[in-house]
């Protein structure tokens, strides 16, 4: 089930089934605004805009039809 989160002023969508998303969820958090804004920027301009965090994990941000989706990739 799609759950949404207020992240950084953006509306953002994630399944939080879904394995690790909680992680992507975390490293988005821990950013500054200016920081974060890269990612959204990027999704909302090309689509997608992939990341990593610390531990390793792979993460897009999507940008479909108007909202912001978070999945991780495996």
């Amino acid at each position: 089930m799609k759950t949404y989160q207020s992240m950084h002023g953006y509306s953002l969508y994630y399944e939080p089934e879904e394995e690790y998303v909680s992680y992507g969820l975390k490293y988005l958090s821990y950013l500054s605004y200016e920081e974060a804004k890269v990612f959204f920027d990027q999704a909302y301009s090309k689509g997608q805009a992939s990341f990593e965090d610390k531990n390793g994990y792979n993460f897009a941000l999507m940008y479909i039809n108007g909202e912001y989706f978070l999945n991780s990739k495996k």
